[in-house]
């Protein structure tokens, strides 16, 4: 036993200074990559600090609505994609197939419609009627003197930004813990404390200008993993082989027949619905320096979604002659075990920070929205209508603190997937806002008492839409859809009824 023991002792000693270097080139990569966000950051704040004299405490959301059309493209597409892209998605075409496409192209045709008819309208709306958060534009908007409209507002989008939160960081523990075999807790804790240190410093500014580095890094990368993992299994006959082989169809469309079609327009293209209510998608439209040039960024903005949306369809289809035996662990996995298997550590190093990327980008934005809410729609609309602009810079900065945690404690959760939450935060933010921000932007007879209706309508409808769902259809209908129908239907109703 002993001569054995000496014999393999050089060769677990090598095999261990392998596996130190390894990490030694991952730790490098994510350590670079984490001091260019935190430079890019800290310039942004030495450029325009919302903490100099004379700044508002609104430049923290909308950074002075001074944002260039290509900066506001890019940033809010890289805010919207989060690691969904790289990991719920990509699972999710691996394990259901052609028919998890449906869900890229209902957002691609809602993020058109949104860039047509709501981007530079919204623009001019919300500085005509002072509004610094989607909340303040639409109770102004509505001319609800109560606060009753800002206050509904904010504790909706507060409970599905606080799960919205949590997806960004349980991606973040996920890479870390894969990479580093790190705890999945301190993972979480770790990425927080990042986004949280930029974001307190620099506010919208900082933040749209580490998006546009982001969004730019994490479609290289996304569409580097899959397009080499192509010609490493061989091409298309090798993928067709284990889709079949896997009884997975990629076909969009298996069965050519009503209930298939209802489905596909009822569930996944109804995603798209969801960009009209997106306030930390709406907020970088709000911000942007000149309504006029924004169609710029709308060709900008969709190219950069189609390539990102079909490289991350690509690791999950690729990704099944790849894995012939399964994906390691889980298959949210699947882009992270592909880099690691691909590329040596130095290289799969920085494909793995494009996850950062994609969290960040979107936790970054979500904290400043939620500390927009915490400060206007409910501290000074509600509570301290004549607070000073220090008292607000403080609560503010609270509100950023406060989001986080409450994004830590949902994230705690390991088990929880993260397709499952963002389809829950995805349908309660949308259906909750978008009917009245497209109400708001385009009729004139919708007052508060029917805004304030409909909101309750959207929420209720979205939460409960699951367990009310076998009782009402057979067909696959996402909460999406009767929930819109519901606030739509309560706005103009309850606006009908309380009418003078």
């Amino acid at each position: 036993m002993q001569a054995f023991c000496d014999f393999l002792a050089p060769y677990a000693l090598t095999a261990f200074m392998h596996t130190c270097a390894d990490y030694g080139a991952l730790l490098v990569s994510f350590i670079v990559y984490l001091a260019i966000i935190l430079v890019i950051g800290l310039f942004a704040h030495h450029q325009r600090s919302p903490t100099k004299a004379g700044a508002q405490a609104s430049d923290f959301i909308l950074g002075g609505r001074s944002t260039h059309w290509f900066l506001t493209a890019l940033s809010a597409h890289a805010a919207d994609m989060s690691d969904w892209l790289f990991m719920g998605f990509p699972a999710a075409v691996y394990l259901a197939g052609g028919f998890s496409l449906w869900i890229p192209i209902g957002l691609l045709i809602g993020m058109f419609l949104t860039w047509h008819f709501v981007a530079a309208r919204l623009r001019i709306e919300s500085e005509r009627h002072h509004g610094v958060t989607l909340a303040s534009f639409l109770s102004n908007r509505f001319n609800d003197r109560s606060g009753m409209l800002s206050l509904v507002a904010a504790v909706i989008s507060l409970f599905f930004f606080v799960i919205y939160l949590s997806v960004g960081l349980k991606g973040m523990g996920f890479v870390l813990k894969s990479a580093f075999h790190l705890n999945y807790h301190v993972g979480i804790a770790l990425s927080m404390a990042v986004v949280i240190i930029y974001t307190f410093v620099g506010g919208f500014t900082s933040v749209a200008l580490i998006d546009l580095f982001q969004g730019i890094f994490l479609l290289a990368m996304v569409m580097v993993v899959p397009a080499y993992a192509y010609f490493t299994v061989g091409g298309l006959t090798p993928i067709m082989a284990a889709a079949a082989q896997r009884h997975v169809s990629l076909s969009l469309i298996a069965d050519f027949d009503w209930r298939s079609l209802a489905s596909i327009v009822l569930d996944p293209l109804a995603w798209g619905l969801g960009y009209f209510g997106m306030p930390h998608i709406l907020t970088k439209f709000m911000g942007t320096k000149n309504a006029n040039e924004l169609y710029k960024g709308k060709y900008v903005g969709l190219i950069w979604q189609l390539l990102a949306m079909a490289s991350a369809a690509a690791v999950g289809i690729v990704g099944l002659a790849y894995f012939v035996q399964g994906v390691p662990d889980k298959p949210e996995f699947i882009f992270i075990a592909m880099a690691q298997g691909l590329f040596n550590p130095w290289i799969a190093g920085w494909v793995l920070c494009a996850i950062l990327a994609a969290t960040i980008s979107t936790v970054d934005t979500q904290m400043l929205v939620v500390a927009g809410i915490v400060t206007h729609d409910l501290y000074r609309k509600i509570f301290r209508p004549h607070a000073a602009e220090r008292e607000l810079k403080r609560i503010y900065r609270a509100g950023l603190i406060l989001a986080a945690i409450g994004g830590f404690i949902i994230a705690w959760d390991e088990q929880s997937t993260i397709m499952a939450l963002v389809r829950y935060a995805w349908a309660g933010l949308g259906a909750s806002f978008g009917p009245l921000v497209l109400l708001a932007l385009y009729t004139k007879n919708i007052n508060a008492y029917g805004a304030i209706a409909g909101m309750l309508a959207g929420c209720l409808t979205a939460v409960s839409w699951d367990l009310i769902a076998p009782f009402v259809t057979t067909v696959s209908v996402y909460a999406m859809v009767p929930a819109y129908a519901a606030n739509i239907l309560s706005a103009i109703l309850v606006s009908r009824l309380t009418s003078k």
